[in-house]
């Protein structure tokens, strides 16, 4: 018996090879039959674990983003990145599609990538460590942004593609809604709860992570499209509106109750933009009951959130953490102060991917180990790691996504739910791309980038409907 375990010992190396090789066969397969699968597996992922600890007592809160680190260097989450975009685009070969140019929007990921190479380059010529600039704080989330564009892209084969990443998003958003709504009213809340631990306001909220709330938000405007904008032409069930319905309320309402400042400015710009493609008749309804509704539940949350600075400084109590102390000294622009004018010393490059603006112990958050190295605006963020170049790189993302979605505007109802959500959760995003931190963060940037290729994945699962 013994000799059977020392042999089982020294065979296992060679097992777990045996093992990985029938798992890639088993993956290639399904890369071939349901091209789906892993993409929505990993999205899954996202979708459903949050991804913040602060303002949280509990160390577990946002594990699931940096497991793995320790060991493989990069979290796990990006391992099954790599992995699943390279066996989408191995199953579009085996399944002998016909080859397409990269997407418009892949080619400045491209040189985003190669960006961040000569980044590399310069920081060893200078002597920094490797782990300064591959660090997340530095823009390397960017890059990875591009490589899930490609895996929703490699992963669209035609218009049942459309339709299942659909009702994912669906599904996702209602469970999304229900479960935040169901733990704020009888389990206390989300436990990272900065107001209420840190900050002493007796709220208790649905998401402190703004990603939670996008799901809400992406899954809410594909049922608006479907509902007010573009029904499906072969009419809906009663059991479908309902649902729909239920997603839209439930998702506004779990947004509200996250008592994120930039949540709730990110939802009222949704709703103007879907004013924006409604009839006439419908456009006058919504801005004459919707919109008020909203801007009066905004209100009523947002003083329940600021309290006693509501009563000082009035409408200004929106944007208090910007205004000055009265010790003259107010650490959110002081912070942004700071990186401008590390941003105006390097103005083409920037300060490098390990670039930090000077150290202070009038910014509370800073990280002591690492100070300095990310700040509240994610276009402050980029601009002072990589200049003027990494500026222009970002509006030419910026500029074809737009391009990709005007020349979409004629879409089947769920082509086109799903360019809307895409639209949708980029105007949710600007608030807090503005003035948070979603650059450092794995799980924002992806989300982000999810938003990014949706038209993308549409335009090329419609290429390939005649293989339906």
């Amino acid at each position: 018996m013994e000799y059977l375990f020392v042999a089982y010992y020294y065979s296992l190396p060679y097992l777990m090879a045996l093992g990985a090789a029938f798992a890639l066969v088993f993956l290639a397969a399904f890369s071939v039959s349901q091209p789906l699968l892993p993409l929505l597996t990993y999205l899954g992922v996202f979708f459903s674990f949050s991804g913040v600890n602060w303002g949280s007592f509990s160390s577990a809160t946002g594990a699931m983003y940096s497991r793995g680190s320790g060991q493989l260097f990069f979290p796990f989450v990006f391992w099954a990145l790599v992995l699943g975009t390279f066996w989408a685009v191995m199953g579009r070969a085996l399944a002998k599609q016909p080859r397409q140019p990269a997407s418009s929007i892949n080619r400045w990921f491209l040189m985003w990538g190669l960006l961040f190479i000569l980044h590399l380059c310069w920081g060893l010529t200078a002597g920094v460590d490797i782990a300064d600039m591959l660090n997340g704080d530095g823009f390397i989330n960017v890059v990875w942004m591009g490589l899930l564009i490609a895996f929703m892209v490699a992963s669209a084969r035609n218009e049942k593609s459309i339709s299942w990443l659909l009702q994912f998003i669906v599904v996702a958003g209602l469970l999304k809604s229900g479960y935040g709504l169901v733990r704020w009213a009888a389990f206390g809340g989300d436990p990272a709860n900065v107001y209420s631990n840190v900050e002493k306001i007796n709220i208790k909220l649905t998401y402190f992570d703004i990603v939670d709330s996008l799901v809400c938000v992406l899954a809410a405007a594909t049922c608006c499209w479907q509902l007010f904008v573009n029904p499906p032409k072969d009419g809906d069930s009663l059991g479908w509106r309902v649902l729909r319905w239920a997603v839209v309320v439930l998702g506004i309402v779990c947004v509200l109750l996250s008592y994120r400042r930039t949540a709730w400015v990110g939802i009222l710009m949704c709703g103007i933009y879907l004013f924006w493609n409604l009839r006439p008749s419908l456009r006058l309804v919504g801005i004459a009951i919707v919109l008020p509704i909203m801007t009066v539940a905004v209100g009523f949350f947002a003083a329940k959130r600021l309290g006693a600075r509501a009563e000082k400084l009035g409408l200004l109590s929106f944007v208090y953490d910007l205004l000055s102390s009265n010790e003259g000294t107010n650490a959110r622009t002081l912070e942004l102060r700071l990186a401008f004018n590390s941003f105006v010393h390097s103005p083409i490059v920037g300060l490098g991917a390990w670039g930090r603006y000077p150290a202070t112990i009038l910014i509370p958050w800073q990280d002591p180990t690492r100070p300095g190295a990310f700040l509240h605006s994610g276009i402050l963020h980029v601009v002072m790691k990589t200049g003027l170049v990494g500026l222009m790189l970002m509006l030419g993302v910026i500029a074809s996504f737009v391009r990709k979605v005007r020349s979409m505007k004629h879409q089947t109802s769920e082509g086109g739910a799903l360019v809307f959500a895409a639209i949708c959760g980029m105007i949710f995003m600007l608030p807090d791309f503005l003035l948070g931190t979603p650059i450092p963060q794995f799980r924002t940037t992806q989300m982000i980038a999810f938003c990014l290729g949706l038209p993308f994945f549409v335009a090329r699962a419609q290429q390939g409907r005649k293989s339906d």
